[in-house]
């Protein structure tokens, strides 16, 4: 049974939510909602608007009934056979509440046939946030910053002894409050997997495994159902920043995952990076060299994106494409 996060009562003097933000991805058909406007969970959180859907989990904006303190709440069918991916989702949430990058859990349990998480409220993903903005990419300054906060939140989590497998635009959120909505905050951990011992030996590599994840951000060797290790994860936060900063990936129209593992490891680097920054082929270049049991170097690849920031004339204090949009 995994260990419930500490109690943290919701505040009433926290800021107030960017709405601007906030209503930009709300969803307003109300008959695909999985449990209706006003309903309470727990006897503690009630439900209010749709945010957002798949065909396997819904998130709503909600409040404590007590403090009246916005919070996200998300709920996922409770099928059998998703039993593990819910247990290893509660548990590295519950390990991680509270990191930086990583926010924070108030309650988890289950509603008839639906499991419930409740955190901190979030704001849009970066997927969301990608195709609001009128040329569907970011400018360079944005796409280094987005960068920076991707590596030190798998980072955490890579030093913790999980890797997320499944690392993409949608599991990337930003703040909803003023104080974070510069902040990108990493979720969804149902496929994450411990790589290493307590004593932090990696385990030896599987000989095949089933795929987790999106084709489209997933590594060549995570398609071909090799073992992912730390250097995948990076595979995925550099096409995340291909997509970007050009707005495509050359391989989003190819559907058979094989054929897609193929260009992935035999296109040419200037038709892969064509019209990215310099600093993006350095990225490249170290993840090109590791291998299973690589350790990536985390601080070198933030220090390219830092000196990229500077050639640049920002910093890690520049505005972001989305903060400008709302100015």
């Amino acid at each position: 049974m995994q260990e419930r996060p500490p109690k943290k009562e919701p505040s009433v003097r926290e800021e107030r939510s960017l709405e601007g933000l906030m209503s930009c991805h709300s969803i307003s058909e109300e008959n695909v909602r999985w449990l209706p406007n006003g309903f309470v969970l727990n006897n503690e959180w009630t439900i209010q608007s749709l945010v957002r859907k798949n065909s396997y989990s819904q998130e709503y904006s909600g409040k404590n009934l007590k403090s009246d303190k916005p919070v996200s709440i998300r709920l996922t069918r409770a099928k059998r056979h998703q039993h593990s991916w819910l247990a290893m989702d509660i548990g590295v949430s519950s390990k991680m509440t509270g990191k930086e990058h990583f926010a924070t859990i108030y309650d988890f349990g289950h509603h008839g046939n639906y499991h419930y998480v409740v955190g901190e409220q979030i704001g849009p993903t970066l997927a969301e946030l990608c195709k609001e903005n009128p040329k569907k990419r970011f400018s360079e300054t944005t796409v280094f910053l987005i960068g920076i906060d991707m590596i030190e939140a798998i980072r955490s989590l890579h030093q913790n002894g999980f890797l997320h497998r499944n690392i993409r635009p949608s599991n990337f959120v930003v703040g909803s409050r003023s104080r974070t909505v510069r902040k990108l905050y990493i979720r969804n951990f149902g496929t994450c997997r411990a790589y290493c011992t307590d004593d932090g030996e990696v385990y030896p590599p599987r000989t095949t495994t089933h795929f987790h994840g999106d084709h489209v951000y997933s590594s060549a060797d995570c398609l071909r159902r090799r073992e992912c290790g730390r250097k995948d994860d990076f595979w995925s936060v550099l096409y995340i920043m291909i997509k970007m900063a050009v707005g495509h990936l050359p391989w989003e129209s190819v559907v058979d995952p094989i054929q897609m593992a193929e260009m992935k490891e035999t296109i040419a680097n200037e038709q892969l990076l064509n019209g990215c920054p310099q600093e993006m082929d350095i990225i490249r270049r170290h993840v090109s060299s590791l291998n299973y049991y690589s350790c990536p170097d985390y601080s070198g690849m933030i220090e390219v994106l830092d000196e990229g920031l500077l050639r640049r004339g920002a910093n890690r204090q520049s505005k972001l494409d989305w903060e400008l949009s709302n100015d």
